[in-house]
């Protein structure tokens, strides 16, 4: 057995132990508010996760991927692009006519005398991106145990660095861009925090605190189905469909998201009206508790968006690295590489298989232990979260999407004063959120270290 084939095992092992700690961690934490609030039992959120996180992975995931992920290592300095010229130059037809008792015919990339063997600097890209895939889902592992909802991008990018660092020196690394995704460190919490604390405290005035509620549901109802349509639709577009490169301009966007919401706002009507025909005064937990079901059914739309731009968009990124080593064990390195549609397919299995036997962890830190929740507040909390992801990334602010969700349950937390907050719990979340890419750099240096000792 060769040492390309031996990486390349060891790679689609690592993918799959990756694709089960995103399921068990990432997308628990997507669902932990659903689960939590009691939207959804731990079976319906399996389901739906399974449903819309395959949609959105085998429908629309990206069909290309950044070898190196968000671009934070220089492929120059590893000498990755200076061996790719150096093989297209030894390799490239030659020039003029054929020389005496050459025949002129040239060698394509069907025949035999033009395979080679994975290059060096191929070998220990692949490698390399093996030890961050190790790296990254070891860290999601521990976090996932201790009920941590940490960053998958940040896990990788932590490994990433650890590889650039060992691969290139301290130099081969962008320390700018490093910064810029350290930057949502702090952005994307307050951003959500900020915005579920106003959302909830506009809805407890107007609509839970009222006399009769579910009469305030009915009145309130119609004129909340616009915005909420209107923010799920442009992330859809934005977010979801990306992958897609519609390239949609933000005029023609938010053209788009403002028919969706008006058409929700229109049928939306009859529909309110029909929920209170006939039923009057009623007391207030009988109120409160047919006021609740209609977010219900808000949060359970709200989860399955979640999902599918989840498939869409994380699940290719999370084993990008593994279509990159089968890449450059089979092409050589390249900066873009095609996703093939079996990585696409094993990630999407995995994350179900490590939601369904591992996610509940995370799923009681963000739906029970940081705050509690019903579906008016989960539903608060998944909707300010979405709104502050399309926000951002159209201002061009780095966000978590993981983080941007904690910081909304937080929020909506707060919005009921600050003694509804589970503080403990709190510390150990942030202190894992600082800790995750220092953490998961040291990790895959130390890997790739040891196993180019052992098998380069």
């Amino acid at each position: 057995m060769t040492l390309a084939t031996v990486l390349l095992i060891l790679a689609v092992l690592t993918g799959l132990y990756m694709s089960w700690n995103i399921g068990a961690n990432d997308v628990a934490n997507a669902m932990g508010t659903s689960v939590g609030s009691g939207a959804l039992t731990l079976k319906r959120a399996i389901i739906v996760a399974a449903i819309f996180e395959f949609a959105g992975a085998m429908l629309v995931g990206g069909t290309v991927t950044e070898t190196v992920r968000k671009g934070i290592v220089d492929p120059e300095r590893l000498g990755l692009v200076q061996e790719v010229a150096e093989v297209q130059s030894a390799t490239a037809p030659p020039v003029g006519p054929p020389v005496d008792g050459d025949s002129g015919a040239v060698a394509t990339a069907d025949d035999p005398q033009a395979k080679r063997h994975p290059s060096p600097a191929a070998m220990q890209f692949a490698l390399g991106m093996t030890c961050c895939l190790l790296a990254a889902s070891l860290w999601l592992h521990l976090a996932t145990y201790f009920g941590w909802p940490v960053s998958t991008t940040h896990s990788i990018v932590g490994s990433v660095v650890g590889f650039g660092v060992v691969c290139g020196g301290w130099e081969a690394v962008k320390w700018i861009k490093v910064a810029q995704i350290a930057g949502s460190w702090v952005v994307s919490p307050i951003m959500g925090a900020l915005l579920a604390y106003l959302l909830f405290h506009g809805l407890r005035r107007l609509v839970l605190l009222a006399d009769q509620p579910h009469l305030a549901i009915a009145k309130w109802g119609p004129m909340l189905m616009a915005p909420i349509f209107f923010v799920l639709c442009m992330a859809l577009l934005f977010k979801g469909l990306k992958p897609l490169k519609l390239d949609f301009s933000l005029q023609s966007g938010a053209l788009i998201s403002l028919g969706v919401g008006l058409g929700a706002l229109l049928i939306s009507i009859p529909i309110f009206r029909h929920t209170t025909k006939g039923v009057g005064d009623l007391p207030l937990g009988e109120g409160l508790k047919r006021t609740e079901k209609v977010f219900l059914v808000l949060q359970v739309m709200t989860a399955c968006f979640v999902a599918f731009a989840h498939g869409s968009n994380d699940v290719a990124n999370a084993v990008g690295p593994l279509a990159g080593v089968v890449s450059a064990i089979q092409d050589g390195f390249s900066a873009k590489t095609p996703m093939p549609m079996w990585i696409l397919l094993m990630g999407a299995v995995g994350i179900v298989i490590g939601l369904a036997t591992y996610g509940y962890k995370v799923m009681g830190t963000v739906g029970e232990k940081i705050t509690e929740l019903t579906p008016s507040r989960g539903f608060t909390a998944e909707f300010a979260a979405a709104t502050t992801i399309v926000t951002a990334s159209k201002l061009g602010l780095p966000v978590s999407t993981t983080h941007t969700l904690v910081g909304a349950v937080i929020g909506v937390g707060i919005a009921r004063g600050i003694g509804a907050i589970n503080v403990q719990v709190l510390k150990g979340i942030v202190a894992s959120w600082f800790i995750t890419v220092p953490f998961t750099a040291l990790l895959g240096a130390g890997s790739l270290a040891l196993a180019r000792l052992i098998l380069l």
